[in-house]
């Protein structure tokens, strides 16, 4: 499996270590290595796309004291639910392991396409500290990765909420 970069998409990484991650040979991002935050000082997640001809879709998730609470909007859909402490924190090692979020750039532009999608997704850390990416016409390289795995835990939430 070739493994792209999260930040410039192209598929020239090289393993500098064993157990390290890997580094990309043309932007020399590192990634897929030690996490850049600890899923412990997660706080919240929420993330929104507005893509042109398509609903919108907007989803946040905020850390409560035994688990996570979910609520996701797509058009008139919504969805709320409970998520428990497991759930939470493989969901957010999932999002570093697999979509590597905590690799990707602030911001993804593209002239070319400027009547594609805008997005954007905030992190919320411990202590007030935001990590924010954002989108306009371009989607990161694990965009897809990102998206299947919140919608996994949209299906496996307890809506009884």
């Amino acid at each position: 499996m070739e493994v792209r970069c999260p930040r410039c998409g192209k598929v020239d990484t090289v393993h500098p270590a064993a157990g390290e991650g890997y580094e990309c040979t043309l932007c020399r991002a590192s990634f897929g290595g030690v996490p850049s935050f600890d899923k412990s000082i997660v706080r919240s997640i929420s993330f929104s796309i507005n893509p042109v001809f398509v609903k919108a879709w907007t989803v946040s998730i905020k850390e409560k004291a035994d688990g996570a609470y979910l609520d996701s909007r797509y058009g008139s859909d919504r969805r709320k639910g409970y998520i428990t402490r497991e759930r939470w924190e493989a969901f957010i090692s999932r999002l570093q392991d697999e979509a590597y979020i905590d690799a990707w750039k602030p911001m993804y532009f593209s002239a070319n396409e400027m009547k594609g999608a805008i997005w954007e997704l905030s992190i919320k850390l411990r202590y007030k500290h935001l990590i924010s990416c954002k989108g306009v016409g371009c989607l990161p390289p694990y965009w897809e990765e990102f998206v299947g795995i919140i919608r996994e835990l949209i299906k496996e939430t307890d809506s009884g909420v």
